[in-house]
């Protein structure tokens, strides 16, 4: 993947010994369909042996911080590796984000975006992030499928649109983090202000800003202080 940014994940500080036992511990957890509580085990150790048997010292929370974050890393990983291998039907990768208060700024701007297979920007200008986006990063990508008449004739099998989880339930696959929180500002105004935070929420209504707006070319959030010189 040369030249795109990576989310750059805290096992990466570790040693190199520690980072291969890692990445070791965590692919044979993965194939045997190991627990989070499985996993956190096998990093920390096991309090029955005063978690001398670990691979590294860390916290539970630290620990599956880090694991959920490696998991989707390597999922995203994989998931893009397929959508490569089948160029011949696919345009490019599109973001999913989770649509609920808990998504980061960075993720809300970057839902829906798409990239070509090369990982240059489709109808915008952000960088594409890497297999994740940040620490704790709990987004994926989509395959984005070319128009039939630019697909092989023995690939146009008609292809439904499907649907996407969001706090309120299903939804539309197409429907973006912007839609999804324009609408819920309709419904539920105060859930809006607490997740965009109350001055950031002000400007966000009064200039009618999207959440790609409300970042830079990669992905960072604006201060308020920013915000109010861009927009107001």
């Amino acid at each position: 993947m040369t030249g795109v940014q990576t989310c750059a994940l805290p096992i990466s500080r570790q040693a190199g010994s520690v980072k291969f036992k890692f990445q070791r511990e965590i692919g044979d957890a993965i194939q045997l369909n190991e627990t989070l509580g499985d996993m956190t085990r096998r990093i920390r150790g096991t309090r029955a042996r005063g978690f001398k048997d670990g691979i590294m010292a860390a916290s539970t929370r630290d620990a599956e911080g880090l694991i959920r974050t490696s998991v989707v890393n390597a999922a995203n990983g994989a998931r893009v590796e397929s959508m490569q291998a089948n160029a011949d039907v696919l345009k490019g990768i599109q973001w999913v984000s989770t649509l609920d208060g808990n998504t980061t700024p960075i993720c809300r701007a970057l839902d829906g975006l798409m990239w070509d297979l090369d990982y240059k920007p489709i109808g915008h200008s952000k960088a594409y992030p890497g297999n994740t986006a940040h620490w704790g990063c709990r987004s994926g990508q989509a395959p984005v499928v070319k128009k039939f008449s630019n697909m092989p004739k023995n690939k146009r099998d008609k292809i439904p649109e499907g649907t996407r989880a969001s706090i309120d339930g299903q939804v539309s696959a197409s429907t973006t983090y912007d839609a999804w929180l324009k609408k819920k500002d309709k419904t539920n105004p105060s859930f809006v202000k607490q997740t965009l935070g109350p001055k950031k929420y002000e400007i966000w209504k009064e200039q009618g800003l999207s959440m790609r707006d409300m970042t830079d070319q990669y992905s960072n959030p604006l201060t308020v202080v920013e915000l109010e010189k861009r927009y107001t």
